[in-house]
Order: structure tokens, then sequence, then C-alpha cells
């Protein structure tokens, strides 16, 4: 296959979320002269990675991308991708060094590539504190985007300009823009109803700051595909708020608490240090207690600390592996991607993912020589085969679906009868554990046994009406055709 041939496949699969296909497609392409090719395989290299999380080589092949650039716009285009693959190493200097570098040719690029420049920009100067200079790449980033009418990012940057006025104290204009972004995000959007909530709460208007970090919250689980840590964490922070000035002192120390571990987790120290602070204010000063009618209706005493615990099992599974993050993140996603191609509506379709990020769950009530260590005695077999039980009554206890629970319990359950606890076969295993199979075998192999994708989906195929249900394979498969 011509490389462009190949390279123009990789770039379907990988737009289809189809990523290790993309990686695997890309690996294989010829190697060509044309330097334009060799830049735009590097390019969908990077991105592929990124998309994976792996942002240590998504950087390096961005910064092979833009040394084969044979334009400005390209290879503007490439460093500002580079300088988000820092970001998502949490160098924030090096992501905020690379973008300053670029802003000189904003004005010798696409409207398009000026936008993306000056929004990511905005970014980085909001996380360092210099939200004039957002306020103003922002609105740079607007108006070169309406030069492109292009308005996909309209309700990013709508909600950013609102936090950067509100971290400005400009309450009415950060209403206004927030306000904007609600309105323009068609089912809600987390961060912005987060961001409205507090905006409310610093402006002591109580009820107003519940019912939007209520609907913030329950939108929660809809979003757990992505599981985006830095808007769980500014959540967190806000509930930690609310619920002291309510009175809840021991739960909104376990929230900011929480919410200082994601941001030590990406790396973001001076949100790290700002609650550090604040926690050992918070002993020394006297509160008001405020407790709202709206607080009768559970969702402090319920909905919140049920959301802590939520948040207590995923990362209780990541301390299992280095990888464990990886593969629930990958595990998840593909999830979401099959149940679209078996045309699962969106309330099974979020079980499904639920399901996904949950199923292991059991595995951090085991010794760890059961959870970590492979191959097993017989003995640490029969113990590591309990967990699909274990997670299921610890996913019970969370009061997750009645129809996650029953994924969770399936999910080792094998087409022929061989798997685990119960040895069910066939239709008698759960239909979302049957689905979760095929998509835990696929992202296995890759994170843990390192086996490219179409080694796995070979062994997949073979495996159809055996170990895995042959239609959802089927489904799998088909999912990954390009044409």
């Amino acid at each position: 296959m011509l490389p462009d041939v190949q390279l123009d496949a990789a770039k379907k699969l990988r737009r289809k979320g189809l990523y290790l296909a993309a990686l695997c497609t890309l690996q294989a392409v010829p190697h060509a002269h044309h330097p334009e090719i060799r830049g735009e395989t590097h390019n969908e290299l990077g991105l592929v990675h990124y998309h994976l999380g792996q942002y240590r080589e998504a950087a390096a092949h961005f910064e092979q991308a833009a040394a084969y650039a044979n334009d400005t716009d390209a290879w503007v285009l490439y460093h500002i991708r580079r300088a988000l693959a820092y970001r998502g190493l949490s160098d924030d200097d090096a992501c905020y060094r690379i973008l300053n570098q670029m802003r000189p040719f904003g004005g010798q690029v696409a409207a398009k590539t000026r936008g993306l420049l000056f929004a990511n920009l905005a970014m980085i100067q909001g996380m360092y504190g210099l939200y004039e200079e957002a306020i103003a790449s922002i609105e740079k980033s607007f108006a070169a985007f309406r030069e492109a009418s292009i308005h996909t990012y309209d309700v990013l940057l709508w909600n950013n300009l609102g936090v950067a006025h509100l971290e400005r104290g400009d309450l009415q204009r950060a209403e206004q823009a927030l306000l904007q972004a609600l309105d323009l995000s068609q089912h809600g959007d987390l961060s912005v109803l987060a961001e409205l909530g507090r905006l409310y709460f610093l402006r002591w208007q109580l009820s107003e700051s519940l019912a939007y970090t209520e609907r913030a919250l329950r939108m929660v689980w809809s979003s757990v595909i992505r599981y985006e840590k830095e808007e769980i964490a500014r959540l967190c922070r806000l509930l930690a708020h609310i619920t002291m000035h309510l009175g809840h002192d021991a739960l909104a120390r376990r929230l900011n608490e929480k919410a200082q571990l994601l941001f030590g987790q990406l790396g973001q120290w001076r949100q790290w240090e700002d609650i550090a602070a604040e926690l050992l204010r918070w002993p020394r000063h006297a509160r008001t207690r405020e407790r709202a009618a709206e607080t009768q209706s559970g969702f402090v005493t319920n909905t919140i600390p049920n959301f802590l615990r939520c948040l207590d099992a995923f990362h209780a599974q990541e301390l299992l592996h280095p990888k464990v993050s990886q593969w629930l993140d990958l595990r998840a996603h593909y999830a979401a991607l099959l149940a679209l191609e078996l045309g699962l509506g969106e309330r099974m379709r979020d079980h499904l993912v639920l399901a996904s990020r949950l199923a292991d769950y059991g595995l951090t009530a085991l010794e760890p020589v059961t959870a970590a260590n492979t191959p097993w005695s017989p003995a640490v077999f029969a113990n590591y085969a309990q967990h699909p039980s274990l997670s299921a009554r610890m996913a019970q206890a969370l009061d997750m679906p009645r129809e996650v629970v029953q994924a969770i319990a399936d999910h080792h359950e094998r087409w022929d009868g061989t798997g685990f606890p119960c040895g069910k076969s066939g239709a008698t295993i759960h239909p979302l554990a049957r689905i979760l199979a095929v998509v835990d075998t696929y992202c296995t192999s890759f994170v843990f046994d390192h086996q490219p994708h179409d080694r796995i989906l070979k062994s997949m195929v073979h495996e159809s009406g055996q170990s895995l249900d042959p239609q959802v394979v089927q489904a799998f498969v088909a999912m990954h055709h390009t044409a």
C-alpha cells in the first residue's frame, strides 16, 4: 500500500477513536521520501499517542513533524500540539515557552491555527494567574475562529473567559460569560456548571450555587468516559467550600483532600499549595452554619458522600499497578465505542462504561500478590477468581444500578462456560458483561501484554464462539472497517 493511502486509512481510524488500530497502521506506513508525508505521519503518531495518554512519545513525534513541515501553518500547528503534550506531562513551563515562541507567527498562519494558538495560550496564562493576558488571548482566539467561521470552541472559550473574570473578582462579567457558555452547550457542560456553582457561592446565593453544583455532579457519571481529573478536582474543591459553609467539616476536608490529590497527580502544584494552606486555615476560623433547605434533600448527606466513595474506588484501582489508569481509560473508551456500534441506548451505554470502570474494584480487597502477579498457583488463582463477585458487591454498596452490578459480576464468564466465578455460558451471561469481556480482552492485551492491534484482533476472531460472544466480536471487527 502506498504511504499516502495508508496514512489516509490511519487518519480515518484515529478520527473514529480507534487509536490502537491507527497506531498499528501508522507503524506499518512505508518510508516516504516526501517530507510532507513524513511530517503528517509523525503528526498522526503524535495525535494517537496523545489520545492514549502517552505524552512523551506524542511530544517527540510532534517535534519530528515540525522538522518536516513545509509551511509556516503546519509548523506552528505541530508546535502547538507539542506544547499540549508537555502540558499532559505536567511540564507547564515548557508548554508556556513553546506557545510564546509561536505567538509572533500568529499573523502568518491560517485563522483556525491562530485561534488554536491563542485559545491554548489563554489556558496556560490562566494557570499562571495571568488573567488579563488570558482575557486578551481569548478575545484574539474568538476573532480568529469567527474569521474561519468555526464555532466548535465557543463553549470552551466562553467558559475560560468566565473563569478569568471570576478569578479577577469581576463577578458580573463572569456570570455573563458563563451563562453564554451554558446556553451554547446543548446538554450542559460539567466545567461550566461547576464554575457557575462557584460564582453563586462567592455571591452567597447558596440556593443557586447548590442547584448548579448538583447539576454538575449529575454530569460526572455521563462524562466518566473521559474522567477529566482537572474538572473533577475543581468540582471537589467547590463542594468542599459549600459543605464547610454548611457545617459539614469532616466531609469538606475529605473533598478538599481529594481535590488536592487530583491536582497533585496532574502536577498543578499552585492549586495543590492553595488547598494545603486552606486546610491549615480552616480549623482556626469560626464559620457561620447555614443549613439550607436544599441540604435536606440528601444532596449533602447522601449524594456527595457517595460521589466521594466512587472516586475512592477509581483511585484505589489505580494503585494496583502503574498501568491501571491507562488500562481503565482505554477500556472505558472502547466500551463506549462498541456500545455505539451495537446500537445501545444512552442509559445502557453509560451502564457499560461504569461497569468497565469498576469491574476490577474487588482486586483492591485482595492481597497484593493476588492482584498484581501472574502466573498464579491454584490457590492464588482461586482467590483471584472471586474478584468479580467482590467487585459486584462493592459496586452495589456504591448504589450502582442493577445492570452495572450484574455486568461486573459476569465480566469474566465465558461464552463456552470456561470462565469464572460461576461458569455461566452463552445467553445466561449478562449482555453487558459479554460486551465488556470483548473490550477487556482487547485492552488488556495491549496495555499489559504489549500486543499490537492486528495480533489482538486475530486472536479475538479465533476466540469468537469459544470464550467470546461471536456477535459482539463481529461488531468489534466491523467497527474497525474504514470504508
